[in-house]
C-alpha cells in the first residue's frame, strides 16, 4: 500500500497510525485541555480579586449611610448600634452613651408608629466650609407604616482614625426632640 507523499506510513492490516502518531494526538489533546482549563481558572481568579478588592475596600460615608438605611428598615438596630460613635458630644451627651435605652426608644417608636418602610438618604452639602473637620452631613428621608407623614433625621458622620465613618451621638436617632 504506497502511502502520501511525506505522510507517516500507516498499518499494512488495519490502515491505523502508527502508535507515536497517536500518542502524539493523545498529548496534544490533554496539553490544549489544560491550557482551557489554566484559561478558565485565569478568568474565575481575576473575577474573584475584582470582588476580593471591593470587600477590602475601605467603607465611604456613602456605604455607612445605605447601612444606616438598611438598619432602619430591617429593625436591625445592632447593626445601627455598631455604626455610633461612643464618644460623648458636650453639652448634649456627657455620660457614657447608652445602646440599650437608643435600642429600646426605637422599637418602642416601631410599635407605635410602625415599623420604618421607606428610607432614602443624601449628603447635605455645605459648600467648601466644613462645619467639623472629618464629618460630613446625612439627612434620611424615612416612613414609618402608621405614620401620615415622612419624616427627617439629619446625621453627623465622623471619619474615624481607623478609615471607617460612624455615626455621631449628637446625632437625633429617632426624629423626634430630645
Amino acid at each position: 500500500m504506497a502511502g502520501e507523499a511525506g505522510a507517516p506510513p500507516r498499518d499494512a492490516r488495519t490502515g491505523a497510525k502508527p502508535a507515536v502518531e497517536q500518542r502524539v494526538g493523545s498529548a496534544l489533546r490533554a496539553a490544549l485541555a489544560l491550557a482551557v482549563l489554566l484559561m478558565l481558572v485565569g478568568v474565575a481568579g481575576g473575577g474573584a480579586l475584582k470582588l476580593l478588592r471591593y470587600a477590602m475596600r475601605t467603607p465611604t460615608a456613602d456605604d455607612t449611610a445605605q447601612i444606616i438605611c438598611t438598619a432602619y428598615r430591617q429593625q436591625n438596630y445592632d447593626l445601627l448600634l455598631q455604626r455610633i460613635d461612643s464618644t460623648p458630644v458636650p453639652p448634649a451627651n456627657t455620660g457614657a452613651f447608652d445602646a440599650n435605652a437608643l435600642r429600646a426608644r426605637l422599637q418602642v417608636l416601631d410599635t407605635s408608629q410602625g415599623t420604618v418602610s421607606s428610607c432614602a438618604y443624601r449628603q447635605l452639602d455645605f459648600g467648601t466650609t466644613a462645619t467639623t473637620p472629618g464629618a460630613l452631613q446625612y439627612t434620611f428621608a424615612m416612613r414609618r407604616a402608621r405614620a401620615a407623614n415622612e419624616f427627617d433625621l439629619i446625621m453627623t458622620l465622623i471619619y474615624e482614625s481607623d478609615g471607617t465613618w460612624k455615626v455621631s451621638r449628637a446625632s437625633n436617632f429617632t426624629g423626634l426632640p430630645a
